[in-house]
């Protein structure tokens, strides 16, 4: 079954930032529906360090000239769980 991220994206303090343009003016990002993948163990899979606690990192920022928002498709964004470092 699909795990629901809505409420840990609520609280991305990256996508609050943004919104509220308090850092990196007209920059966008996606909501990660997706497991944290900040700090993991190296191994497969996501298992996270027990002196770390999980959060994102590596994110995908973009800015457009306004004309051209429009234009800005996002194809995907989501982890690769294969490449396992943090």
């Amino acid at each position: 079954s699909e795990r629901e991220w809505g409420e840990l994206n609520e609280k991305d303090e990256l996508r609050r930032a943004l919104k509220e343009q308090r850092c990196l003016v007209g920059f966008e990002t996606l909501p990660c529906h997706f497991p944290p993948t900040f700090k993991v163990e190296r191994k497969k899979g996501i298992v996270y360090q027990k002196k770390r606690s999980p959060s994102y990192t590596d994110r995908i920022l973009w800015k457009s000239a306004h004309s051209l928002r429009e234009n800005v498709q996002p194809l995907a964004y989501e982890p690769v769980p294969a490449f396992s470092t943090s």
